[in-house]
């Protein structure tokens, strides 16, 4: 038996497994576990669309929000959070947020009047904060009437958005080297943070400290900087840490934290895990990328870690799952361009 035979079982072997976990099926089981993978797809193609996967019997539900409401969701899901009974997804392109029952995924509602919307986040039962890419405002969503009721003034456009007491902290992304903080009782921007360029992801650990990634901006940038984590104190606005990546092609995309609040992970090429109390970043990567693209990471209130391959950006990614310790669980084929994650 010669090699180029033993290769092409063994590929044909790898194909038959996959099938299992890349099946298309109707979200269905709206009582089941599982993870909302919100694909962006191609900027302005509008094939954007939503994969459901159903953890406990390891099925994946392709398109779903086409399959239920017969039409696409729009050009670049960006983001969704479930709030109440609700999914609200973010379509960064298309202006708009699509509001869908959670137990169905019917559309109920679509809010517009946005620019480049990017995340929402709730303020209380009726108040959310949605930011926007291309328009240096907060809006403020009723979630009664969804729309757009106020709109809060900010230095700059905003990305990533996290609620602290009655504070919301804000990354200015595109060229923005803050978090503005916001007073979520008066819709008041109250006090500016300057960090290094481009703040994306905001968490929170176990002990209250904020983290923020700052990509430093793109390669070649004017005024690029560094790329660096910072661990900020949300009561005094201070910045405790400041851990500098080493090199200026180090371009993290992604960072998210564990159920504990103990361990940061985040994308550079590879993915590397940093407890929060480490003096200095990790050298050695903690999943290797194995020549695939990661494109996004979160990770579930179980401490399973999703992972992301969008392989070129034009055709169907792919979801990896992992757990803690960066054993491989399984994988699931979704829509193109897989970026955020919403866990149900």
């Amino acid at each position: 038996m010669n090699k180029l035979y033993i290769y092409l079982i063994f590929v044909l072997i790898a194909i038959g497994c996959e099938k299992k976990n890349t099946e298309e099926g109707n979200y269905s089981n709206y009582d089941k576990k599982g993870a909302f993978v919100i694909n962006e797809g191609n900027f302005t193609r509008g094939n954007a669309s939503i994969s459901f996967i159903e953890t406990e019997n390891k099925k994946v539900h392709n398109n779903i929000f086409k399959n239920k409401n017969g039409r696409v969701i729009g050009d670049v899901a960006q983001s969704m959070k479930i709030i109440g009974n609700y999914g609200y997804i973010v379509v960064n392109n298309s202006a708009k947020i699509e509001v869908v029952d959670i137990a169905t995924f019917k559309s109920i509602a679509t809010i517009t009047g946005f620019n480049s919307p990017r995340n929402i986040i709730a303020i209380n039962s009726s108040k959310a904060y949605v930011t926007d890419l291309k328009h240096n405002v907060i809006h403020v969503v009723d979630l009664q009437l969804n729309k757009i009721v106020k709109n809060i003034l900010i230095d700059n456009s905003s990305e990533y958005i996290l609620k602290y007491k009655n504070k919301v902290f804000i990354s200015n992304w595109s060229n923005g080297k803050s978090v503005q903080v916001i007073d979520s009782d008066s819709d008041e921007l109250v006090f500016n943070i300057e960090t290094v360029k481009q703040p994306k992801n905001i968490i929170i650990d176990k002990n209250n400290k904020l983290w923020v990634l700052c990509d430093g901006g793109y390669t070649g940038i004017e005024n690029q900087e560094n790329a660096a984590i910072l661990k900020i104190n949300p009561d005094n606005y201070k910045i405790e840490k400041k851990y500098v990546f080493n090199s200026i092609e180090d371009y993290p995309l992604d960072m998210a934290i564990d159920a504990e609040g103990e361990n940061l992970y985040y994308i550079n090429k590879h993915i590397f895990k940093m407890k929060i109390d480490a003096n200095e970043l990790p050298t050695t990567p903690f999943i290797n990328n194995n020549n695939r693209l990661f494109y996004s990471l979160d990770i579930s209130d179980n401490s399973i870690i999703y992972l992301s391959n969008a392989i070129d950006y034009q055709q169907n990614g792919y979801v990896f799952r992992y757990q803690n310790n960066g054993t491989e669980i399984d994988s699931y084929k979704v829509g193109i361009n897989p970026g955020a994650y919403c866990f149900k």
